[in-house]
């Protein structure tokens, strides 16, 4: 994590003692992918329907090795020089008895038969003359292998995108709209398609995606309809044809699914999908047969393919051919130990209360009910109500649970007798359900569970329609938040749900912090006060609401307020927690400025080395010296030092300013604070220097906000605040002071 506090603080949540660790990851992928992985070559990856894929992951400690140059599953090599001596670490994963041998160029360096014991660490070191580029270091014949050559084992792979390729392109859309897809976000990727589409209407990729979208959100006509087109533009494409037969399916057109199917079979990733799915069709006609040869073909392309498998088991039991399907019950636990459907296919066998135990036994997790779901609804999706019945009888009674039980069993729902636990119901097959339900029941619990489910597939308008028919009816606080959350466009109507919301359960902090949130954005900054002063009364070991009653201060301008609320607040350290520190020092540079508009400077510069300090009850340590952007502070001190006479001072901070830009940090993105940089040329005689530096940032990424923003304000020109962020903490203290020096 980092010697420097930023590392440190962290040591305190640890349950051992000693310190530290690292843990070096190497993966499948070559990066964790992040959102802006899209504009990287390094995507996201997505999934294919159906399909299974199988790794081997490898965890294992490295003891008192040093560090490490190799590592596989024998072991963890770590070889160094130092002063001469070249040190040999090994720490073993396994019993190794075999020769450890280093090799330079043609000549035998060092060799040693190693006989150790899992994680005995073995060490040795021989003095060695010249550098240790050309050293190879290897662990019997095969086992490890460590060429130290500098240029070893380096591949060739592109690590840029080209810069002039063009993401407005028909191409660049539907790129950014897949990978939206792959990280859930459809509401992006809906938007990045129909702009794929707007630029060329015929672009066959982006169509065929954006039918899975509409068909996502139940939309099947109309996904059936983008489906034709692009069929007719290749009737030969996989992936249209694939999801033309899902559609089809799913609206009843059971011939055009089959033809979908057939076709979607000649593509390679879409065939063992598309056998399985013309199995199930086969085999919800009864045509047994037919089903189980496509489930064999399935299988015999993709010998994972679990549904397949699942599909030949039932068949058998049908046919009471129980032998067999018990074999191929045990194949699919062999590759999915955990697969409920298959140990509920055990129970169904024989009905013991051993198979019975062992199917509930198995389902561990935090929401058990979604497992007793998935599996329930997998029999309902082969037309096979009486097992799925079954299934949710053993189910925790829970409110999604009894929606399924009253319509597979088409009994009347009680929903007098419903709890209002909180549930988050997202399945196209319940939305189904529900849809069926509220003919028989116009209850607000059944349209808000469907409305939530409309919302997930962002069919926002179906969603919004649904929470209006409902209207004011529910006494129950989370209907309320969620509806404002849906309507947060609409200020009026969001608004009057928190404030619902909040009456309704005044237990419940978040909707304190929901209505708190909503008048800061609105800029009301006096009620936003009186409700965070109130909710930090009730509770008061809530950061969260402590953050924003300081938030709430400043946007009063009670610096001193915030100032003395953030000596108590005390934010448990977590993975980018900076909004207390951030507070923090904001609020320090603001109490600094009011003192300089008062002309107090020598108390303004005790504001500002505050500000230079990151308090541990705020949740971060100081990162390095090097990686912390003061510049602001080093311009505010410099103000000070002039106006002090200290003229040895001022030059420092503007010399600190400038190797900020000059040193290690010459490659940091552009923020607010190059406007400093800029004052800071100019301070010192360089005028040119710093329209240079402005032009290199703008160079470097002409779209950035911050670099145009810098520009705008050193040559003063009425800056465009399109896409700047104006909360952002250096551009509102760089405007303050602006302000109090003129």
């Amino acid at each position: 994590w980092g010697l420097s506090q930023q590392g440190m603080i962290w040591e305190k949540l640890l349950t051992d003692t000693d310190g530290q660790y690292v843990e070096v990851q190497s993966g499948r992928m070559f990066n964790q992918a992040a959102e802006r992985s899209t504009l990287t070559p390094f995507k996201h990856i997505g999934f294919t329907p159906h399909n299974t894929d199988v790794w081997t992951e490898y965890w294992f400690p490295v003891l008192k090795t040093n560090g490490l140059v190799a590592a596989n599953n024998y072991g963890a090599l770590n070889i160094t020089k130092e002063n001469g001596w070249l040190k040999i670490y090994f720490s073993p994963l396994q019993p190794i008895k075999d020769e450890m041998k280093i090799m330079n160029g043609n000549e035998v360096v060092y060799s040693r038969q190693l006989d150790l014991q899992t994680l005995e660490l073995f060490k040795d070191s021989l003095q060695l003359n010249g550098n240790r580029d050309s050293l190879v270091a290897t662990l019997g014949v095969t086992k490890l292998r460590y060429d130290a050559a500098p240029s070893a084992n380096v591949i060739g792979r592109p690590v840029n995108t080209p810069a002039n390729f063009d993401w407005d392109t028909a191409y660049g859309l539907y790129l950014q709209g897949k990978e939206d897809m792959r990280q859930r976000d459809y509401q992006g990727a809906a938007e990045k398609l129909k702009a794929a589409i707007q630029k060329d209407s015929n672009y066959l990729p982006a169509l065929t995606d954006y039918a899975v979208l509409l068909y996502r959100n139940r939309s099947y006509n109309e996904a059936l309809s983008i489906c034709k087109k692009a069929l007719s533009i290749d009737t030969y494409d996989p992936a249209a044809n694939y999801y033309y037969g899902i559609i089809n399916n799913s609206l009843g057109n059971i011939t055009d699914a089959k033809d979908g199917f057939d076709i979607a079979a000649l593509g390679l990733e879409y065939r063992s999908a598309a056998y399985t799915e013309l199995s199930k069709i086969y085999f919800k006609e009864k045509n047994y047969e037919r089903a189980t040869e496509y489930a064999n073909k399935s299988i015999d392309f993709d010998k994972y393919a679990i549904e397949a498998y699942q599909l030949l088991a039932v068949i058998d039991r049908l046919q009471n051919k129980q032998q067999q399907g018990l074999k191929i019950l045990d194949s699919i636990l062999v590759f999915d130990p955990l697969n409920h459907f298959a140990l509920f296919e055990n129970y169904l066998n024989g009905k013991s209360e051993e198979s019975k135990t062992l199917f509930l036994l198995a389902i561990k997790n935090e929401q058990p009910a979604q497992t007793f779901l998935e599996t329930a609804i997998a029999y309902y999706n082969m037309d096979r109500k009486e097992e799925a019945i079954q299934v949710l009888h053993l189910a925790p009674q829970e409110t999604e649970v009894k929606y399924w039980e009253a319509y597979l069993e088409n009994k009347k729902l009680n929903l007098n007798e419903f709890g209002t636990e909180i549930i988050f119901p997202f399945r196209r097959e319940t939305a189904d359900i529900l849809e069926q339900l509220i003919k028989q029941d116009d209850d607000w619990l059944l349209k808000y569970h469907l409305a939530l489910i409309e919302w997930n597939s962002n069919n926002l308008p179906s969603a919004k329609e649904l929470f209006t028919q409902i209207g004011d009816k529910p006494g129950y606080a989370p209907f309320y938040a969620a509806r404002a959350e849906l309507y947060k466009d609409d200020s009026t109507k969001s608004l009057a749900d928190l404030h619902k919301a909040a009456d309704l359960d005044q237990l419940q902090w978040r909707y304190g912090q929901g209505l708190i949130n909503y008048y800061l954005a609105n800029n009301n900054a006096e009620k936003a006060s009186s409700i965070a002063v109130k909710y930090y009364k009730n509770f008061p070991n809530n950061y969260v609401i402590g953050m924003l009653n300081v938030k709430a201060f400043m946007m009063n301008e009670r610096f001193g307020e915030a100032n003395a609320l953030l000596k108590s607040i005390h934010i448990l350290p977590y993975e980018g927690s900076t909004d207390g520190r951030r507070l923090y020092r904001e609020t320090k540079l603001m109490l600094g400025l009011e003192e300089m508009k008062k002309k107090r400077y020598k108390k303004a510069l005790t504001y500002i080395d505050a500000a230079r300090e990151w308090p541990q009850n705020l949740g971060a340590g100081k990162p390095y010296e090097e990686n912390i952007d003061a510049r602001l502070e080093d311009w505010l001190a410099y103000q000070n030092y002039q106006h002090l006479k200290n003229d040895s001072e001022a030059k420092r901070m503007l010399d600190k300013i400038i190797s900020f830009h000059n040193g290690v940090n010459k490659n940091y993105s552009s923020s607010a604070n190059d406007l400093v940089t800029a004052w800071a040329f100019k301070k010192i005689g360089k005028p040119q220097e710093a329209q240079n530096f402005l032009q290199q940032l703008h160079g470097k990424n002409p779209d950035n906000m911050w670099a145009q923003w810098a520009n705008s304000i050193y040559n003063g020109v009425m800056p465009n605040l399109q896409g700047i962020n104006t909360s952002n903490e250096n551009y509102v203290l760089l405007n303050k002071w602006m302000l109090i020096s003129k």
